[in-house]
């Protein structure tokens, strides 16, 4: 049996354990974000009929003059990423957005046409994917950055933030006010108190982002401050992607008493068993599951949670 680990460090290692391992030091900025990002762009759409190798190579040019610059500016003291992001995982991000919408349907016309496109496409993806993460005051000064970076393309015309617009998918990938899609909120009596929700900009963003990401069985990660509704607004998207995606959510709390067994046996009791070593969902539905309070479990004795 041969086994590959990657871990943050060796701190809990002993002497003797390192001595029987081989391993392979690899500094954040040897490697870099490059390699991942080419391997992403010839994995995925090497062979897509819609997307020329010329559209290929100016999606990496996209990443090439704007990436090293985004991830320079969230680095800048001053900036604010309540749960710290890696160079590597702002590069995940934007690809994880680029596949949500890089996606024949959206991507017509001829080649210029489609330049634009997927430029504008970039845009958004940049946008959330190397800003996402950070708070309402960083995000201002992220947004003069994507200004500076993508002026002269014709991208984000208005005066509002740049986190402030969505996609429209209907109109040319067109950049438009979340409130045009915000709903009203309409009281319904038959819920309880805990199960209402009054839609706003932020809960509408959020909920698009989960809805989009989830559906391309991409992981997401929630955090904000004890009752900002991310509970509430993560099952009510799951709900909905229940009812007409047929992606059926598995809700689970953690507690300082969840220990690695229990969550795995947890999981598995809510899963189809297929055969005797493989569990899944229903034939045609996808499982999602919810984690909710993850910070909760009880640190073990060398740091693992």
């Amino acid at each position: 049996m041969k086994m590959l680990f990657e871990v943050q460090d060796l701190a809990a290692a002993s002497p003797a354990t390192v001595s029987r391992l081989g391993v392979v030091y690899l500094p954040g900025d040897t490697v870099g974000w490059r390699p991942f990002v080419q391997m992403w762009l010839q994995k995925k759409f090497k062979n897509e009929s819609f997307l020329s190798f010329e559209l290929i190579d100016h999606i990496l040019y996209l990443f090439d003059s704007s990436l090293d610059r985004g991830i320079a500016k969230v680095r800048t003291p001053g900036m604010l990423e309540p749960i710290k992001t890696v160079d590597i995982q702002i590069a995940t991000n934007i690809c994880n957005l680029l596949e949500v919408f890089i996606i024949p349907a959206h991507v017509t016309g001829e080649n210029n046409e489609k330049k634009k496109i997927l430029s504008t496409i970039f845009c958004w993806s940049y946008i959330w994917g190397a800003g996402g993460a950070l708070d309402e005051i960083s995000r201002e000064k992220f947004d003069f950055l994507v200004r500076n970076i993508f002026d002269g393309m014709d991208i984000i015309q208005g005066s509002l933030q740049c986190f402030d617009y969505y996609m429209d998918t209907k109109k040319n990938m067109m950049f438009r006010s979340w409130q045009e899609i915000t709903p009203g909120f309409i009281y319904d009596k038959t819920q309880s108190f805990y199960q209402i929700m009054v839609p706003t900009i932020e809960t509408v963003r959020q909920g698009y982002l989960l809805e989009k990401l989830i559906s391309k069985e991409k992981p997401v990660f929630f955090t904000g401050v004890t009752g900002s509704g991310k509970s509430v607004m993560v099952k009510y998207v799951l709900n909905n992607l229940n009812v007409h995606k047929n992606i059926i959510p598995i809700y689970m709390t953690f507690s300082a008493q969840t220990s690695a067994l229990k969550t795995q046996l947890s999981i598995e009791d809510k899963l189809q068993k297929k055969r005797r070593d493989l569990y899944g969902a229903e034939v045609g539905k996808t499982i999602a599951i919810f984690i909710d309070d993850v910070n909760m479990p009880t640190i073990e004795t060398y740091g693992a949670q």
